[in-house]
């Protein structure tokens, strides 16, 4: 669903939405031009977000290029109990999470290119502070969850009500079920809360050279919490090459599209065999 053209709640409510009970997918796109983008009005996008309130029968949600602050969030989103599916791709304004660990069938969660993020926190959980939170799962059902491109993602920790090492804390217990975790291009990222690791099958760091020393295989000083992961894929940051003792090559003609990678790959395997 297009909304860059959609400027009144109105007009979204016109879409009865809540009376669609055969909807399973929804796209809300706020996709604008450049020259548009500074003259959007966040809060009147917030308003027609809020207006739309798909039902709860819907299984996979999407919003891009959303203009309106995470305060501003939907309130409807808590509601979508059959939710399976959940991405968040260029949500400019955005300075932190929703509240999503509440939502009970969520399998799928990627996050894109939500840049103004600082810090992945409690609020992300969905528990409410002083609540009791004996048996409280947050993301019961949550199997995959991939982050890319959070360019100002520095930490994630939820503080003291909660670990940060442990699946299951105070009665609290986060992503029981997780398998698949993909972090990407997040070069500020310290470090991440143990309880990610207990469950997973595959785990794959790009692009993020903090937590690619961190989880250095054999060496990093966090490698022990995830050696038992049986698909792990962190490519290590290229140190660069080195030419010393490289003073003559017999021939060597580069051609055929051949990357700069392969070249210095040649480069080594000459040297080991010189």
């Amino acid at each position: 669903m297009g909304l860059n053209n959609v400027v009144e709640a109105s007009e979204a409510s016109e879409a009865r939405l809540s009376t669609k009970a055969g909807l399973r997918e929804l796209v809300l796109n706020f996709f604008v031009s450049n020259e548009e983008v500074e003259v959007r009005d966040g809060e009147k996008e917030a308003v027609v977000v809020e207006a739309l309130q798909p039902p709860p029968c819907l299984q996979r949600l999407e919003i891009r290029f959303s203009n309106s602050s995470t305060s501003l969030f939907p309130s409807w989103m808590t509601s979508l109990t059959m939710l399976k599916t959940l991405e968040f791709d260029h949500c400019s304004k955005w300075e932190s999470l929703p509240p999503l660990g509440s939502l009970p069938s969520l399998e799928s969660l990627y996050i894109f290119s939500l840049e103004k993020v600082k810090k992945v926190g409690e609020e992300f959980l969905g528990v409410e502070r002083g609540v009791s939170s004996t048996n409280i799962i947050a993301f019961p059902n949550l199997q995959i969850l991939e982050l890319t491109r959070m360019d100002g993602l520095e930490d994630w920790e939820y503080g003291n009500q909660f670990s940060n090492n442990t699946s299951s804390s105070g009665g609290v217990t986060i992503m029981p079920r997780l398998e698949h975790l993909r972090i990407w291009r997040c070069p500020k990222l310290k470090t991440l809360p143990h309880h990610l690791f207990h469950h997973l099958q595959k785990l794959k760091i790009e692009d993020c050279p903090l937590l690619s020393s961190r989880f250095e295989e054999g060496e990093g000083e966090d490698w022990h919490y995830i050696s038992h992961i049986p698909d792990i894929h962190i490519p290590q940051e290229r140190k660069g090459y080195d030419w010393h003792g490289i003073s003559h090559i017999p021939d060597l003609n580069v051609g055929g599209g051949l990357s700069l990678q392969s070249l210095f790959e040649i480069v080594e395997e000459y040297r080991e065999q010189a």
